[in-house]
């Protein structure tokens, strides 16, 4: 069972009432929450995949998520936060959106409230997300940047993607003010062992909190302008960091064996879900491209099917002119 919350005094914490934007909860236990997650995940994959949920079966389900959470943790909550699902039949989107929004809102299920897909922003709340992908774009201006997608850990949004642009200066300024890189300039980096930021794509994967707003949502997704990184985040931040430099001990964890100038993480072929330095999803899968005509060229096969890695960062940049 994973361990409790570290609570700070809020409204929701004490009373039952929602937060404010002045209580925050910056000790969200991440790793707990991506733990219990994958638990629920898993038996709820394997009991209830392409099943319906009704009578007997339902309560089943009930039984089996109380059992993972925690105990305090009422079953009538639990009942009532998967009373939604009675009658529909359970693919495996719905299971793990399921899973992560019980996962991310203990606080709320232990305060006797129970948890819903996210519809609309009800009060101003600091939740933490991590950076998942990193698509290089430009904005209406014509600044150069990057859609990242972030995706909501904990809270009532929990398990929701918000996409958001940042410039090119803006990501710089994160870097090194957030998320542990070093700023040094380029004519002293030189025989110099830095943890220096050279590629947007080096931002997946960085965990911050950002804070949940009415006014920041947008056509039905959560969104938000303000920004945290509590000392909680900084230390997987700066391993990530690390790691991706590869300062020793961490040339042992390099799934290619080479040192960061050689491969460095943001071109590497192994992607997050085998290394846990990487920037993109998916391992590449190498094969022919049709649209450069090359042979063995490296696939994300999350953005496409039909152009190599080249060819959809050139078809990208120039959809984003003609706009």
């Amino acid at each position: 069972m994973p361990s409790e919350y570290k609570k700070g005094k809020s409204e929701e914490q004490s009373s039952g009432q929602l937060p404010t934007e002045g209580s925050i909860e910056w000790n969200y236990p991440i790793q707990a929450i991506i733990t219990l997650r994958n638990s629920l995940v898993e038996v709820l994959m394997h009991e209830f995949l392409g099943k319906t949920p009704e009578g007997d079966r339902f309560e089943a389900m009930v039984d089996m998520v109380a059992e993972q959470l925690s105990p305090s943790i009422l079953r009538d909550v639990i009942r009532e936060s998967l009373r939604p699902l009675i009658g529909t039949k359970l693919d495996e989107n719905l299971i793990r959106m399921t899973c992560h929004l019980l996962a991310g809102n203990q606080p709320r299920l232990k305060a006797l409230r129970p948890v819903r897909t996210w519809t609309t922003q009800r009060f101003p709340e600091w939740v933490p997300v991590q950076i998942m992908a990193c698509n290089r774009t430009l904005n209406k201006r014509g600044e150069p940047g990057a859609t990242f997608v972030f995706k909501v850990i904990a809270g009532t949004p929990a398990s929701l993607l918000i996409r958001k642009f940042w410039s090119s200066k803006l990501c710089r300024y994160m870097a090194t003010k957030s998320f542990g890189f070093e700023h040094i300039p380029r004519h002293a980096r030189e025989g110099v062992t830095a943890r220096t930021f050279d590629s947007l794509e080096q931002l997946v994967t960085m965990r911050l909190y950002v804070l949940v707003e009415s006014k920041a949502c947008y056509e039905g997704r959560p969104g938000f302008i303000k920004t945290n990184v509590p000392p909680s985040l900084r230390a997987w931040n700066l391993g990530q960091v690390r790691l991706r430099h590869r300062t020793l001990p961490m040339l042992d964890q390099c799934k290619m064996g080479k040192l960061p100038h050689l491969v460095p993480c943001h071109r590497c072929k192994y992607g997050y879900n085998s290394c846990r330095g990487g920037t993109h999803a998916s391992d590449y899968v190498f094969q022919h491209c049709d649209e450069c005509g090359e042979d063995n060229v490296p696939f994300d096969v999350d953005r496409s099917k039909a152009a190599c890695v080249g060819c959809y960062m050139k078809n990208a940049w120039k959809s984003n002119k003609k706009e």
